[in-house]
């Protein structure tokens, strides 16, 4: 696969796994009754505190992990490649916001999207640390 190929995997890789997971989890706690249907959602809103807070983690998480992977499988430059996906998924986010802006509380919709690009940079630097050289001590003399 060529460079520019795999810096656009690598890229679409990350959003994939952060809508996948988001999505996928959403829909297994609607459809086993912890949340309430997306329906009721649209009717109701979505506010009960702690169901609003653990959507938040999982939501970081799965950001954190989008930024790692985009890193991983980038050809070069990990943090050029996350930083293309913060811009994005924040662009996306967005617009998510924005439509659906009186469905959660305004905290929630503004710690996702201050919160989202912290976390998909920390899995991508997660990834540059783990790149970088490790000369063992024994031969620096120590």
């Amino acid at each position: 696969m060529t460079s520019p190929l795999r810096s656009t995997a690598a890229v679409v890789a990350g959003i994939a796994v952060i809508g996948i997971l988001s999505n996928g989890v959403d829909t297994v706690l609607e459809q086993s009754g912890v949340f309430p249907s997306i329906a009721e959602q649209r009717e109701q809103g979505f506010r009960t505190p702690w169901m609003v807070a653990l959507a938040l983690a999982y939501r970081l998480l799965f950001a954190y992990v989008g930024g790692w992977l985009t890193a991983r499988f980038a050809p070069a430059n990990p943090a050029k490649h996350v930083v293309v996906l913060i811009v994005i998924g924040t662009t996306l986010g967005a617009l998510g916001a924005i439509a659906s802006w009186d469905v959660a509380p305004a905290w929630f919709t503004v710690l996702m999207l201050l919160g989202t690009p912290v976390a998909a940079w920390l899995g991508g630097m997660r990834v540059r640390r783990s790149r970088e050289v490790r000369v063992p001590a024994v031969a620096l003399g120590r």
